[in-house]
């Protein structure tokens, strides 16, 4: 269940990076990747 969980919660943040990236600057990239790490941390996934 946690290989699912984490599966899911990864390719949603994956998805929604990615549309995001393609939209925004240097700037505002980096300070995106890191509250998704810090988000992702807290869920439990990394």
């Amino acid at each position: 269940m946690k290989f699912i969980k984490g599966a899911l919660m990864g390719s949603m943040a994956t998805a929604t990076a990615m549309m995001l990236y393609q939209d925004i600057s240097k700037k505002e990239k980096s300070k995106i990747m890191k509250k998704g790490k810090q988000l992702a941390k807290k869920v439990g996934v990394l």
